[in-house]
């Protein structure tokens, strides 16, 4: 299957550094056995229904291959190269799945936003700058739920299950495959995000753009995108890519940076239980 969407593709670029992308003709794999509660991670990369094809038999069609494919999964996940449309996302939310349209946007240049003051903003570096990483996700999720986790508690396995996301971003950077960013308060981490791309690639993705509750609408955020992306820039990179939920607060942020729409891809989900 080939991938038409620069969100998509540079989601899937992502996931195969802990995983497997495999290709099956009509659809993509997506498998990250060390992670099998990684839900986007372990999941269907599928076009997108084909005009006039009904919105029904499609999403029964690849619910069903989910289940072929990672029958060992509790939860259900399929990403869309592009849009569903309306009729298939009533049948979608109707079956009791939870849908969420990705806007990925692009730039090669961005506005100037400068640190507020009092923080540094810098690539992390070392045990202490690393350890700070999962506790601040969580704390940020404890204050505001993500679309998928909203009315889940924030249990041990979800705590382990951060912890190992952490640990992966860790592992990409040290095998080269970009930075994790911060901005610092002394050396407290206030925020984080990360900025990756393949070996010798052109196009530069963020990842993760976490702020503490308490420091938010401070423009740290903005400044630590805009650091980020400049550094990626000076390092090769040829464009950037940022993905937010088209709902989110954050593609305001992002359009005030530069950042323009490149396209959408759709991501589905039926969660444990």
């Amino acid at each position: 299957m080939h991938i038409t969407t620069l969100g998509l593709s540079t989601e899937l670029m992502i996931r195969r550094w802990s995983g497997e992308v495999l290709d099956r003709g009509d659809h993509q794999l997506v498998h990250t056995p060390d992670e099998p509660d990684f839900w986007m991670g372990n999941g269907l990369a599928v076009p997108p229904p084909a005009r006039g094809e009904d919105p029904e038999a499609w999403f029964a069609r690849w619910w069903g291959a989910f289940e072929r494919a990672l029958p060992g999964c509790e939860h259900r996940a399929l990403l869309v190269d592009g849009d569903v449309g309306a009729a298939t996302a009533g049948a979608v939310t109707a079956a009791g799945w939870l849908m969420h349209r990705n806007v990925a946007l692009t730039t090669v240049d961005l506005a100037t936003a400068p640190a507020p003051p009092g923080l540094l903003l810098r690539a992390l570096d070392g045990e202490r700058d690393w350890e700070q990483v999962a506790p601040l996700h969580l704390t940020s999720d404890e204050a505001e739920a993500t679309p998928w986790n909203a009315g889940l508690p924030i249990d041990d396995s979800y705590r382990a299950f951060v912890r190992t996301r952490a640990a992966a971003k860790r592992a990409w950077v040290e095998r080269g495959y970009g930075a994790w960013w911060g901005a610092f308060a002394g050396r407290s981490l206030m925020a984080t995000l990360g900025i990756v791309s393949d070996h010798g690639g052109t196009v530069a993705r963020y990842q993760d753009v976490v702020t503490h509750p308490a420091c938010r609408r401070r423009g740290i955020a903005r400044a630590l995108v805009v650091a980020a992306g400049k550094a990626a820039l000076a390092s090769g990179a040829e464009r950037l890519v940022i993905v937010a939920h088209e709902k989110s607060d954050a593609l305001r942020l992002y359009r005030a940076t530069g950042f323009v729409d490149a396209d959408v891809y759709t991501e589905l989900i039926r969660r444990p239980g």
